[in-house]
């Protein structure tokens, strides 16, 4: 107790000073409106009991995140499912409700249980299915797709390597409202398989691609169907690969039975096709909507003599590897078409020069001109396509052994003479041009 009473009579006794002191060493913190707002929300969570959740969120928000689901993730179809809100949130969805695509490639890994009920949450969306590259598809698969969305309008089948007529013969069945169907590289897809479809969607049907496929070996009765039962086909791509061999399945496109009728054609590949004579004419004649023509290793320059008023809405031709085309074969095809931009002539080792001059006086709108691999190709006739050109601005002459610098150099001071835009020359491959200048504008 002295001891006590002893120490608390020796203490020092606290000043104002040290008052002050004290709170000048201690470090001032500033607090703004939103750190209050913060701490309040925050107490009155934890004062109800609550916590933020996923249900606090807009829809747009729900929206964003649901962009970045693939339908392999079993979340994509379980989140409709959480409650009618959620449920809404999903039809709406822009990626797969709104554009109504499923696309699924070759490195998706998904069940067919998963795929099954993902049919069934969106059958009444889902306008456009992709399976490009998956060689597992089977026709059970396209018999789920097609007895489930009976409004399909796209079906993307490319590398289906294990697809049949039977499948086809499902989407004949179900899929009336089809408007493009893509079965290329699809070996075991015949003509009988697609005479199935074109009889029972044809009248809705506005691209159809067979690419590649093997099983086309009978065309005349490809070419009859599709004029008769698809009237407002559009995009038509029967054309073939070198790569899968030399000699194409489809040694012979009946383009007479073909054109009769389909009458709104636009785009077409008839790639390492023979065509007859005839069959050209009547391809002009019957197609005067045709806007891309593409046609690799197709045309003789000896074939092309019935042509009589060209292709007057013709914008691109792509005539790649027509070795036997020269000069008076291409001023033929050329010579009426006052709408062609572009103009691809890649291989077509007999052009020496003057089909290009009669391009460039038939076409006054080309602004694309490729011949490269044009050994032998005129210098003097590129000078003057490059110099007399209005709307030239892309020239591709790429390992031709007689252009050279000066050819090059004379394009470039004549268009900066009359005021036109440059031209890019690529030169690649060229003897005469050095590296450093593979490249001219």
């Amino acid at each position: 107790m002295k001891r006590w009473l002893q120490e608390k009579l020796t203490k020092k006794p606290l000043h104002q000073s040290d008052f002050t002191k004290d709170i000048s060493t201690k470090p001032r913190t500033s607090r703004k409106l939103s750190d209050a707002i913060e701490v309040r929300t925050s107490s009155s969570i934890d004062q109800q009991g609550q916590s933020p959740s996923i249900c606090d969120l807009p829809d747009d928000i729900l929206l964003l995140i649901l962009r970045y689901l693939s339908p392999a993730d079993e979340t994509f179809y379980s989140f409709p499912r959480v409650c009618r809100r959620f449920r809404n949130v999903s039809c709406q969805l822009s990626h797969y409700g709104h554009r109504s695509t499923i696309k699924i490639g070759p490195e998706d890994t998904i069940s067919f249980k998963l795929f099954t009920t993902l049919m069934k949450e969106f059958a009444n969306h889902i306008q456009t299915v992709d399976f490009s590259g998956c060689d597992d598809v089977t026709d059970q698969v396209i018999h789920t797709v097609a007895k489930t969305c009976r409004h399909l309008k796209q079906l993307y089948l490319t590398g289906c390597g294990q697809l049949t007529n039977v499948g086809l013969k499902v989407v004949a069945r179900y899929l009336h409202e089809l408007e493009s169907l893509d079965v290329s590289l699809c070996p075991w897809i015949t003509a009988s398989g697609i005479f199935l479809v074109v009889t029972s969607v044809g009248r809705s049907l506005k691209k159809l691609h067979m690419n590649n496929c093997l099983g086309m070996r009978s065309c005349g009765l490809i070419a009859f169907s599709l004029g008769k039962y698809c009237p407002k086909l559009t995009h038509l791509t029967l054309a073939w690969t070198p790569e899968f061999g030399l000699q194409p399945p489809a040694v012979q496109l009946n383009l007479i039975k073909f054109s009769t009728r389909c009458h709104r054609v636009e785009y077409m590949d008839i790639s390492y096709n023979e065509c007859h004579t005839l069959d050209l004419a009547e391809l002009e004649h019957n197609c005067p909507r045709l806007k891309h023509l593409k046609a690799h290793h197709v045309f003789k320059d000896n074939s092309l003599t019935s042509l009589r008023n060209g292709f007057l809405q013709l914008t691109r031709l792509d005539l790649t590897d027509n070795w036997r085309l020269a000069d008076r074969g291409l001023s033929l095809i050329v010579e009426h078409c006052p709408l062609l931009m572009e103009l691809i002539l890649t291989r077509c080792y007999d052009l020496r020069g003057r089909g290009i001059v009669l391009t460039i006086s038939s076409c006054e709108n080309l602004r694309s001109l490729k011949v490269n691999f044009c050994f032998y190709m005129d210098e003097k006739a590129l000078e003057w396509v490059g110099t007399m050109s209005k709307s030239l601005t892309h020239m591709d002459v790429s390992h031709n052994v007689n252009i050279s610098p000066i050819t090059l150099r004379n394009i470039s001071e004549v268009r900066k003479s009359h005021k036109r835009a440059p031209v890019e020359i690529i030169t690649g491959g060229c003897p005469k041009i050095t590296r450093s200048s593979s490249r001219f504008k």
